[in-house]
């Protein structure tokens, strides 16, 4: 499961005013913040308010690491559920995921609380995560656990693959894929898996990354596409080689700017129905 209201089977259309993938931007004790944005999230018609969301990366040079931190509040099940996470990746030559931490909410009260780290061992890369669950899902997030459920803290192997956060690509895209042209073999990260317990991180294999040729004003598409499951399809693609790529279902859409500064991003879905909408809450000038 994806995030409340966010899956892929929603169509969404986000557009920002010009950001910051690798500008220049307000500098912090702990690295220099290269993207700072809060959106409202409003149903598909009309303009009602359902929810809010958030993302923040902050870069170190020095020890060259980036940091990303998203919220979300949105309906679930009839309630209110909101979730924090923070990733953790090293930038040393290639974006590496190193470590997680999350928070889950329902009405504002905590449901679940996670982290997971990965390393190598023998030359195999392993993830090793634990959570605490506070709220019963089975009771539909109205009774606690007295006390606090634990999960026994679990390692297991990465699957092989480039790891990407769906909406993070807004910042972490160009990093991934720098030029023009194709990137096989990439796993989708699902991060909480689900608000309750103890679905605290999922992977989704068999993706691809897609890197249009940019137009007269350096604009460029980056394409994620999930694997094809008798949904609408989309038309092969030729990779660098020349070679055609499978016939794949568009799941999301970034346009960037010539600077690597992403204006948009659309979410593409089975049913083609419009989703929820995201509108970028503007900061006022002090």
């Amino acid at each position: 499961m994806t995030k409340p209201v966010l899956a892929f089977s929603a169509f969404v259309v986000m557009t920002f005013s010009a950001g910051l993938c690798r500008g220049e931007d307000s500098k912090t004790s702990a690295g220099k913040e290269i993207f700072n944005k809060s959106y409202q999230v409003l149903s598909p018609t009309g303009d009602k308010k359902i929810g809010t969301y958030t993302l923040k990366a902050v870069e170190e040079k020095k020890s060259r690491t980036l940091r990303l931190f998203e919220t979300i509040s949105m309906p679930h099940r009839g309630k209110t559920a909101g979730i924090g996470t923070t990733v953790f990746f090293k930038d040393d030559p290639a974006l590496t995921l190193e470590s997680g931490s999350l928070e889950t909410k329902v009405d504002g009260k905590l449901c679940m609380t996670g982290s997971f780290t990965i390393s190598s061992t023998l030359g195999r890369r392993m993830i090793e995560g634990e959570c605490t669950g506070f709220l019963n899902k089975r009771k539909s997030y109205e009774e606690a656990f007295d006390p606090p459920k634990k999960a026994p803290r679990a390692s297991r192997p990465l699957p092989k693959g480039v790891l990407v956060f769906p909406y993070i690509l807004m910042v972490t895209g160009p990093r991934v894929l720098p030029e023009e042209g194709e990137l096989k073999n990439v796993v989708l990260v699902e991060f909480p898996d689900d608000i309750g317990f103890a679905e605290l991180i999922n992977f989704k294999e068999n993706y691809r990354l897609a890197r249009k040729k940019p137009n007269g004003k350096g604009e460029y598409d980056l394409n994620l596409y999930a694997p094809s499951k008798g949904a609408r399809r989309i038309q092969n693609e030729k990779t660098q080689d020349g070679k055609e790529s499978p016939s794949d279902q568009l799941a999301m859409t970034f346009r960037f700017d010539k600077n690597d500064q992403c204006t948009s991003m659309i979410i593409s879905g089975r049913s083609g129905k419009p989703g929820p909408r995201f509108v970028e809450i503007k900061k006022t000038k002090k």
